[in-house]
């Protein structure tokens, strides 16, 4: 079995979710269960709607983004039960390839894992959103909504709009008073992010493939280095990665810096790195692992 098969992969994803079911279940419930509550004690702890969804949104894509970092940087211990001789047994004798197993463990914690997530996250707001209906009265008068820029809110209304708001790169916004995005600046910003999106999922993906103990510890550890050497460089490095441009004293428009092209090729490069090593690892697992790390550099 040398070539990739999407039906030996799409198996062993299934052979995932299959033995994970109850541990998806028991996430699904709870997180559903969770934001129903907190939204309902937030709900009566604000004084209009407005202000409600979008503290409940900027707390929807914390949720997420901490969740998703999670499930990855634990992607090959208990969130894949794969971390018991038996189970590492059982898993490593299926019938597919390295790449099948490795990308289905990576499907597994990136896709399916999020997706619940977010299902039971919509699944809880949307409850909370028939519970405030039913409290409060779908009662459209003042004492029930609250305007802003001509957008009317109610109680009852759905924190997920807010989300999307929130976390919409400049790339998609239209033009207004104040900025004017050219379109190399609206191509250059959506490769940026995917590139440090990309980055951040290959670190905390090599976090979970080489760690058995405190991968998601470790891996944050390592971002907020990075982060830190990134802030200290271009503090002393006259090199934006976007710029405003101005001309005769008139703002023009928003402008891509060179450093936006260096740092967007330096991630993809760590990127494929991380997921290189990681699949090199992932090739070499053993029944009979080290108990921190399931890479033993002695033995290699």
């Amino acid at each position: 079995m040398n070539s990739f098969s999407m039906n030996r992969f799409g198996r062993t994803l299934r052979w995932l979710v299959s033995v994970n079911r109850v541990r998806l279940l028991a996430i699904f419930a709870s997180l559903t269960v969770s934001v129903l509550m907190l939204e309902l004690i937030t709900a009566y702890m604000k004084e209009n709607p407005f202000d409600f969804l979008r503290n409940i949104a900027g707390f929807i894509i914390v949720v997420i983004s901490v969740l998703m970092l999670v499930f990855v940087s634990g992607m090959f211990s208990s969130f894949t039960s794969i971390g018991t001789k038996q189970q590492r047994s059982t898993f490593l004798m299926l019938p597919a390839t390295n790449l099948e197993k490795f990308l289905a463990v990576v499907a597994y914690v990136t896709v399916v894992c999020s997706v619940c997530s977010v299902v039971s996250i919509v699944l809880g707001d949307s409850l909370r959103m028939v519970c405030m209906g039913v409290v409060k009265g779908f009662d459209a008068s003042g004492d029930f909504s609250y305007s802003v820029d001509g957008q009317t809110w109610y109680w009852w209304s759905s924190a997920i709009p807010q989300v999307f708001h929130q976390i919409m790169p400049d790339a998609f916004l239209p033009d207004d008073s104040i900025y004017h995005y050219t379109l190399s600046y609206r191509v250059m910003n959506c490769v940026v992010l995917f590139a440090f999106l990309l980055w951040i999922h290959s670190l905390y993906t090599l976090g979970g493939t080489l760690l058995r103990k405190y991968p998601l510890v470790v891996s944050s550890i390592v971002l907020f280095l990075f982060m830190s050497l990134s802030v200290q460089f271009t503090m002393h490095v006259d090199m934006p990665i976007f710029r405003s441009e101005w001309r005769e004293g008139h703002y023009v428009s928003q402008e891509v810096g060179a450093m936006a092209y260096i740092i967007a090729a330096m991630l993809f490069v760590a990127a494929y790195s991380a997921y290189w090593q990681s699949f090199r690892i992932f090739k070499h697992f053993d029944i009979n692992s080290n108990k921190w790390t399931n890479y033993d550099i002695l033995k290699r």
